[in-house]
């Protein structure tokens, strides 16, 4: 471990980047001596959260004018604490987290004093043009043949679509599950961990069900997808993928929106024309050009909740950067009079635009910007570094986790704390939720949100009478630490949230 001969530390993240804000000293108390000892920790190039943000700086200090003869360094991930007679230190830890370096340090006369701070090691994120990288009908990315019950196919994505081969922490894709023979579940994770007791989407049979998920990679750069019952065919294609820190110049933080927008809608003229999209149309749409405090350079995807409604056929929708070709892959499945839902994070063509293909029937498409990519040329500093963690349940109206057992009835709402919750920081700034809805009375929709934001026309997650279905949705948490679900707009239903990770500054 090399050494650097000056008054700092530096803390690299091989594989995350580390997401700590300007200096906030930790002073310990003496320790059987009288030396005041401070450890201040803060992340190099404040200002330029791509590049640098894995570098992290930390200084030693003590005013007792003593001579140091050690300094114990202990990084908070299990590695052996390093001992060393300098100021200063270089660590690269292996996974995003939340880790506590503390500092303890031993003058000539055998006094002793130590403090700690807490950092956040993230990821940025970089979009990637849709690829397919799954297909069990075709044997693409796995045998030709449906995952059957308790089934488990495992996929390999590091070094494929454009994903590097190593240094990945997750992978973002749209997963879809068709030809079901049952009722199921399928619940993405990270090859080589335990299956967690949450899912990702859910399908009836003969439905065609997709949904983002956002999952980690394993040490052995491949991911897990489970089926719970009967047989399916499951799909997967790449939106994008988190890393430490990338050349790319698309690469940035994911920021979400304090007030989601709603930047497209055919059935009333926002965005585009007044009209339905025909089978084989291309609509185009300029995502973030409300984002006026931001240039145009600062952003390289879109996020965006997408919804068909009133479809008169069976087909797909695809989302794909502006100027570009359309690729063979899909975003959003739609049948007949079913409005369908899905969240997709989009990159950005040279002019700002998106592209969206009907592919049969006439429908009417909504979207709404819940957030963005920002790359350097951003503004306003450096946030939105993104953890992601193992799949975990955060809210079941069913049983009362997260709260009392409750069904969201007409015109409720239910918050939810989340901030300090688990592995989440009790400092987080948004979340990355799957929210479910199932035993639903009537049809309708949930929104998510924040206490406190302003209303919009906007919304997270449709459903029908007696349908189980899931969206993800990325959501800032409030100043109170908490996300509010509002069914406003609907029938009666059982709510279900799982984690699938946050961000931080």
């Amino acid at each position: 471990m090399r050494k650097v001969h000056s008054a700092t530390v530096a803390v690299l993240a091989a594989t995350a980047a580390v997401a700590v804000g300007f200096p906030v000293p930790a002073v310990a108390a003496d320790q059987g001596g009288t030396l005041p000892t401070q450890l201040n920790i803060w992340r190099d190039g404040y200002q330029g959260p791509v590049t640098n943000a894995p570098t992290i700086l930390a200084s030693q200090q003590t005013t007792s004018g003593a001579t140091i003869v050690e300094n114990v360094f202990d990084f908070g991930d299990g590695t052996a604490p390093e001992h060393s007679p300098y100021y200063s230190t270089r660590h690269t830890y292996a996974a995003p987290g939340r880790y506590t370096v503390t500092l303890t340090s031993r003058d000539a006369a055998g006094n002793t004093g130590s403090a700690s701070q807490v950092v956040t090691v993230g990821s940025v994120f970089v979009p990637a043009a849709p690829a397919r990288l799954l297909d069990t009908r075709a044997g693409t990315g796995a045998a030709r043949a449906k995952v059957g019950p308790d089934g488990v196919v495992t996929v390999t994505v590091a070094g494929r679509g454009g994903i590097p081969a190593s240094g990945v922490t997750a992978v973002v894709l749209n997963l879809t599950a068709t030809n079901p023979t049952d009722a199921t579940f399928v619940t993405a994770y990270a090859s080589g961990a335990g299956r967690p007791t949450a899912s990702n989407l859910n399908t009836a049979p003969g439905q065609t069900v997709p949904n983002q998920v956002t999952v980690p990679v394993g040490p052995d750069g491949r991911i897990s997808l489970y089926n719970h019952v009967g047989t399916v065919d499951l799909i997967a294609d790449l939106e994008g993928y988190y890393a430490p820190t990338s050349v790319d110049p698309a690469a940035g933080t994911t920021i979400a929106l304090g007030d989601a927008r709603r930047v497209l809608d055919t059935r009333n003229g926002t965005g585009a024309a007044q009209a339905r999209i025909h089978g084989g149309g291309v609509l185009t749409i300029r995502p973030t050009d409300l984002l006026s405090s931001t240039p145009p350079a600062g952003r390289s995807a879109a996020v965006l909740n997408l919804t068909v409604t009133d479809p008169t056929g069976t087909g797909f929708v695809a989302a794909y950067p502006g100027g570009s070709a359309r690729p063979d892959t899909s975003t959003l499945n739609f049948t007949p009079g079913r409005t369908s839902s899905s969240l997709v994070t989009v990159p950005l063509g040279p002019d700002g635009t998106v592209n969206l293909f009907n592919s049969a029937g006439d429908s009417d498409l909504v979207a709404d910007l819940q957030g963005f990519v920002a790359t350097n040329s951003y503004p306003w500093g450096s946030t939105g570094y993104f953890t992601p963690v193992a799949p975990t349940r955060l809210l079941d109206t069913r049983n009362g986790t997260g709260g009392e057992p409750a069904r969201l009835t007409p015109g409720a709402w239910r918050t939810l704390k989340v901030a300090g919750v688990g592995a989440i920081p009790a400092d987080v700034r948004a979340v990355l939720v799957n929210v479910t809805a199932t035993g639903t009375v009537g049809s309708g929709h949930v929104r998510v949100s924040y206490p406190g934001m302003m209303t919009r026309d906007t919304s997270n997650l449709n459903y029908q009478e007696g349908q189980t279905v899931a969206n993800a949705t990325l959501v800032p948490v409030g100043s109170d630490g908490c996300i509010l679900l509002d069914n406003s707009y609907g029938g009666s239903l059982d709510a279900v949230v799982d984690l699938q990770g946050y961000t931080t500054d």
